[in-house]
């Protein structure tokens, strides 16, 4: 996990890129910020559906009082078609 002080933002950036018929939805297909210690799921930012063009997705949680550390993840829920993800930066401010 990543810790730091109430009232610090994470940040997490990346490309994705897919094929045209990948099935991929928002449900699954996302940024994940969980708590640290319990896992339970605090901020999420989905890429679902097709990008046959690069895009950039970021999605960002701020720390608080019971949240200072964080646990992040990238999911894909797609079964048809390839994904690609590049570039991914996390950053703390």
């Amino acid at each position: 996990p990543y810790s730091g002080t109430v009232g610090q933002t994470y940040t997490v950036s990346l490309w994705v890129k897919t094929d045209a018929g990948w099935n991929g939805t928002s449900d699954n297909s996302k940024i994940r910020f969980g708590n640290g210690s319990s896992g339970a799921l605090l901020q999420a930012c989905g890429y679902g559906g097709p990008k046959t063009d690069w895009t950039q997705v970021t999605c960002s949680y701020t720390l608080t009082t019971g949240n200072t550390s964080v646990g992040i993840s990238v999911g894909n829920s797609g079964t048809v078609g390839n994904v690609w993800i590049d570039d991914l930066t996390v950053s703390r401010s």
